[in-house]
């Protein structure tokens, strides 16, 4: 994906309380996909299948991207529809192209 920023693998934590279009990830994760302010608006963008086609569709075109210090470096929260939504993954990669979050 050319102009994108790539983060680690990061461990999922899913949450059945919060909102499908968030996804919350530690400072350090932000600035490795270039993110230095507390939130970001983004559409969300994942492969549904599980194979290995890389079709993605968009999940969310109202998401948004927040820095929260109180998540652990290497990890991520999403929400408990949308971790379903992406076949209940352990780790996730975040990838942020312009206005794209692609969850791989």
């Amino acid at each position: 994906m050319e102009n994108s920023q790539k983060s680690k693998e990061l461990l999922v934590f899913e949450n059945a309380t919060q909102s499908e279009n968030i996804v919350k990830i530690n400072p350090n994760d932000g600035l490795d996909i270039g993110i230095i302010q507390l939130n970001k608006d983004v559409k969300i963008v994942s492969n549904l299948t599980n194979d290995d086609r890389k079709t993605y569709e968009l999940v969310s075109d109202n998401g948004s991207i927040l820095i929260d210090n109180n998540r652990k470096s290497g990890t991520v929260e999403i929400s408990f529809k949308l971790w379903k939504k992406i076949n209940k993954p352990k780790t996730i990669t975040l990838v942020l192209q312009n206005e794209n979050l692609f969850i791989l």
